[in-house]
């Protein structure tokens, strides 16, 4: 964001960024990050808005068509891209934009005949543009910045009064124990600073989520 606001000379700047890999919890399927940023040196704030969710990012050194066409499918292709090189994921050698079965084809038999191994590395092209389930996270993160950029602080005025910190610690609805579950969340100013705790609506939280009750 902040180089395009040098090369244009504005004081405001907005950029995306997005990350991929295994959950952090389960490690059992693919999670896509996104983030979307605004800068406004005028009011001396950055926003960020976030967004996450279950991804098609996967890979695959296909030795046979039918391995290959395999892979296609379970990635939902050809509504979304799928990018193909030779022998493995560090050749320099690659094809781009595949969104058709015949270019695929094509592309997998270009790339077997490039490698020394006789296989193609396949992977899904996680650009935005070619990935459908990567646009709606874009979407989400975008309506998160949109949405915090709407909510003014109540002391200056500023946009972005948002939620910095989740305060753990709803009791159990069997034991009255403390859980990790949220029991309030910590808004503060992107500006001037000024932040309020709020109480979570919950009372309290379920028996399966307590530590004494669900050890």
């Amino acid at each position: 964001a902040r180089i395009g606001m040098k090369l244009a000379n504005l004081p405001l700047g907005l950029a995306s960024e997005g990350s991929f890999g295994p959950d952090p919890f389960t490690g059992l399927f693919s999670l896509n990050i996104e983030m979307m940023v605004w800068i406004d040196d005028t009011l001396g704030i950055e926003v960020v808005g976030v967004a996450s969710g279950r991804t098609n990012f996967s890979h695959l050194l296909a030795a046979n068509w039918e391995q290959a066409e395999a892979f296609a499918r379970a990635a939902d292709f050809p509504e979304h891209g799928i990018v193909v090189r030779p022998r493995h994921e560090d050749d320099s050698r690659v094809r781009k934009g595949i969104a058709d079965w015949e270019s695929l084809r094509e592309a997998f038999f270009w790339a077997c005949g490039e490698a020394d191994n006789g296989r193609a590395f396949l992977e899904t092209d996680m650009r935005a543009h070619m990935n459908p389930m990567r646009m709606e996270m874009v979407a989400q993160a975008s309506r998160d910045l949109a949405h915090k950029l709407r909510t003014p602080c109540p002391i200056c005025n500023t946009p972005g009064f948002q939620i910095v910190e989740r305060i753990p610690g709803l009791p159990c609805e069997d034991c009255d124990s403390p859980t990790r579950d949220t029991r309030a969340d910590i808004h503060r100013c992107a500006r001037c600073g000024h932040q309020v705790a709020l109480e979570r609506p919950e009372k309290t939280a379920p028996a399966g989520h307590c530590d004494w009750c669900n050890p």
